[in-house]
């Protein structure tokens, strides 16, 4: 084939495949093309002033900046090349592949605040249409999956993390995408994703029992097929775990001999994170779902990024030059406040129809919000970003309880404006940089 023919070819299918992107922009669902509109709207709201501040927000210097530090390089270019070509193993508290991918960013758009957190703000964009994909998939019902993505956008603390180098939306959104993937029965591919989110951060552990129980509890099958796939999944997951972090060991020093002895570091790390006297900005699990509605600004200094929580603790980070500029990481009241009753209306739904939906809202809010409520009676320190997986339950939850009654439609776009207006009022960057 001479290169005008392969030019021509090439021509004609793209033409073929423009042509089917068109047809299925045509006849698009109106609900479609608000999920459309909403994950744009998420996409440019996360990218406004993702410059500022030019220092760090919260723990940003722990994963961008230590990274530089322990690399032993002149620069975070240099930190990020070290971390791509298994110099370095930073921050071994915690698995490796968020840093890594902070790091593919930071090489490829530079040593500056895009470069650290664009991973975020796609990962976190991306959770938008996965949710409604996930939500629509359980309950056939494209109005309950387009509010549940609504509200989880429109969280401010979601929003915080999907715009920050921090590590915990890179496990929820591999956590998020592995029940996708379950759901659509790809027993390969749905393991393989939840390895990604625990490699991302040891949360990302918590997916395991919700698969599980979901599968154990909503199966149609025999109960003997139900564990022969549960102990499949779990084959899988281990395989790809190990063998993924493995390859990671063998490569990049960490001080420890392989995989394993890492994975029994990080939970005994964890298991000494507690006592009598935790850090100021802790609180308990419990709390979080009865924040304050409202928060004053405090002051602050000029080289400094005060990031505060809902209870207005305050931690103050230096700050190296470029303006004053206050961040404010903080939930959303309007879904925060409604967690218990509309998780107690999903329960109630359970118990008398046992939806697939229902259950699996159960599962996901219970095995990412109870172990924090077992760990705090031990004295664990815990913070207020540990809800970030269980914003989603509680939206879907929330929606549930919603519609349940067929409101009025003035009734969902008066609850959805007040998200909204709470979104801006909590919105984290207190003053126009």
């Amino acid at each position: 084939m001479s290169q005008a023919d392969k030019t021509a070819v090439s021509l004609a299918q793209i033409e073929k495949l423009s042509n089917a992107v068109i047809r299925r922009i045509i006849t698009m669902t109106k609900l479609e093309k608000g999920v459309v509109s909403l994950t744009i709207i998420s996409f440019l709201l996360r990218l406004l002033w993702l410059d500022k501040p030019i220092g760090f927000i919260f723990d940003e210097w722990f994963y961008v900046g230590y990274c530089y530090a322990v690399a032993g390089a002149t620069s975070r270019i240099g930190a990020a090349q070290a971390i791509l070509r298994f110099q370095v193993d930073p921050n071994t508290e915690h698995p490796f592949l968020a840093k890594f991918l902070m790091a593919v960013s930071i090489a490829l758009l530079g040593d500056n605040q895009w470069g650290w957190r664009i991973p975020a703000v796609l990962l976190g964009t991306a959770c938008i249409p996965l949710i409604y994909l996930l939500i629509k998939k359980l309950s056939g019902n494209g109005l309950l999956a387009f509010i549940s993505a609504f509200l989880t956008s429109f969280d401010s603390l979601f929003f915080v993390h999907s715009r920050t180098a921090l590590l915990d939306i890179y496990f929820v959104f591999f956590m998020i995408l592995a029940f996708y993937l379950l759901i659509l029965n790809r027993v390969i591919l749905a393991p393989l994703a939840l390895a990604l989110s625990f490699l991302s951060k040891e949360a990302g552990l918590f997916g395991v029992p919700i698969v599980l129980a979901y599968v154990l509890l909503a199966g149609r099958k025999s109960i003997k097929m139900r564990l022969l796939y549960c102990a499949r999944f779990l084959i899988f997951y281990f395989i790809f775990l190990f063998g993924i972090w493995g390859w990671w060991h063998l490569w990049a020093p960490s001080g420890f001999a392989g995989s394993i002895e890492h994975f029994r570091y990080i939970f005994q790390y964890a298991s000494w994170l507690k006592g009598p006297n935790p850090p100021a900005i802790c609180s308990k699990p419990w709390e979080w779902i009865f924040p304050q509605l409202f928060l004053l600004p405090d002051s602050f200094a000029v080289h400094m990024v005060l990031m505060k929580d809902w209870f207005g603790k305050t931690i103050s980070i230096p700050y190296h030059a470029g303006g004053i500029i206050q961040f404010w990481g903080t939930g959303n009241p309007a879904i925060w406040c409604l967690t218990i009753p509309a998780i107690a209306f999903v329960l109630y739904n359970y118990l008398g129809t046992r939806d697939r939906l229902s259950l699996f809202t159960l599962l996901w809010f219970s095995f990412t919000y109870f172990p924090y409520v077992l760990m705090a009676f031990e004295q664990r320190f815990e913070y207020i970003f540990y809800f970030l997986p269980s914003i989603p339950p509680v939206s879907i939850a929330i929606t549930q309880a919603l519609l349940s009654k067929n409101p009025p439609k003035l009734v969902i776009l008066a609850y959805l404006a007040t998200v909204v207006i709470l979104f801006f009022v909590n919105f984290p960057i207190r003053s126009i940089p």
